[in-house]
C-alpha cells in the first residue's frame, strides 16, 4: 500500500462538471494509454468513476496486494512478539554470573 502511496495508481482520473445544464464529463487514462470516458449528470459520471476504479483496482491486482499486504503486517507482528519471547525465555533460563577473582 505504501509503494501505491508514494507512485501512485497506474492511472490518471479527470472530471469535469458544467452547472447549466447539470453534465458531467469523467476521464480515466491507463499507463499503457487506454482510455475510459464518460458523460452524463454528476451523480452518474461519480458512480460510473466509482466502479471504473473499482474494476481498474481488481484487474491490476490492488486488492490481493493490500490483502497480502495487510495479512504479511499480522504476521510480522507475530515473529516480533515470538522473537521477543525466545529472548525473554532464554535470558530467564540461562542467567549469567559475574564473579569477581579475587587479586
Amino acid at each position: 500500500m505504501v509503494m501505491l502511496e508514494s507512485a501512485g495508481w497506474p492511472w490518471m482520473t479527470a472530471m469535469s462538471e458544467e452547472i447549466d445544464p447539470p453534465s458531467a464529463t469523467a476521464r480515466v487514462v491507463e499507463k499503457d494509454g487506454t482510455v475510459h470516458q464518460f458523460t452524463g449528470t454528476p451523480s452518474d459520471t461519480k458512480a460510473w468513476l466509482v466502479d471504473t476504479e473499482d474494476q481498474l483496482k481488481k484487474s491490476h491486482g490492488i486488492y490481493l496486494k493490500i490483502a497480502i499486504g495487510r495479512a504479511s503486517s499480522w504476521v510480522g507482528v507475530a515473529l516480533l512478539v515470538l522473537g521477543c519471547v525466545i529472548l525473554l525465555y532464554h535470558r530467564g533460563s540461562n542467567p549469567t554470573i559475574i564473579t569477581r577473582s579475587a587479586v
